[in-house]
């Protein structure tokens, strides 16, 4: 049974820096679906992208031997780089305003995860990795993960198109998250 946490606060880096970058780079080598999307040229390119949250908002709650942290921006910076830019910002971030990044460290270690997510009606997006190193195993006085920088491995990627209902899937790359300060929040 779930239980939904608690606690929810606002937190703000005070800074020039945003409060938590996501910076990642991969590649859509999986696309499924029947219709063209605008989204097919990013078939079988690499796309790089960054996304920063500042004054996040905090939710912490838990399920089972799992407890989680979700920050969430209603509009977070975003960024593309590379080749496939202009597409990746125009498509896809210039859309995808409100973002969420998820911790979630299990008592087993190996059932951590870290998640990079926006969704509206029309497209779906959610990037996560399914190894979350031991150094950012990082709890809080009460046992909620507190996010720290790392960098999360055996990331997969899935980039839904809704309305054309085309999937676009990538898998085996790293999301490295930067925290300013050193722990978030």
């Amino acid at each position: 049974m779930r239980s939904l946490g608690l606690v929810f606060v606002a937190a703000c880096s005070g800074g020039d820096e945003p409060q938590v970058t996501a910076t990642m780079a991969l590649d859509l080598t999986d696309v499924s679906g029947e219709d063209p999307s605008p989204l097919d040229p990013l078939a079988n390119q690499r796309i790089d992208l960054t996304i920063a949250l500042d004054d996040v908002g905090v939710v912490r709650d838990e399920n089972g031997t799992c407890r989680r942290l979700v920050l969430f921006v209603p509009e977070a910076g975003r960024s593309a780089r590379g080749a496939t830019a202009d597409l990746v910002q125009r498509e896809l971030l210039d859309r995808l305003v409100g973002w969420d990044v998820v911790l979630e460290l299990c008592d087993d270690p190996a059932l951590s995860t870290v998640v990079v997510e926006s969704s509206i009606n029309e497209l779906n997006t959610i990037f996560g990795c399914a190894t979350v190193p031991d150094a950012a195993h990082v709890r809080d006085p009460e046992g909620f993960p507190a996010l720290t920088s790392f960098r999360g491995t055996g990331c997969t990627a899935t980039i839904l198109d809704v309305v054309n209902t085309r999937v676009f899937a990538a898998s085996d790359f790293a999301i490295l998250i930067f925290t300013n300060p050193a722990v978030v929040p």
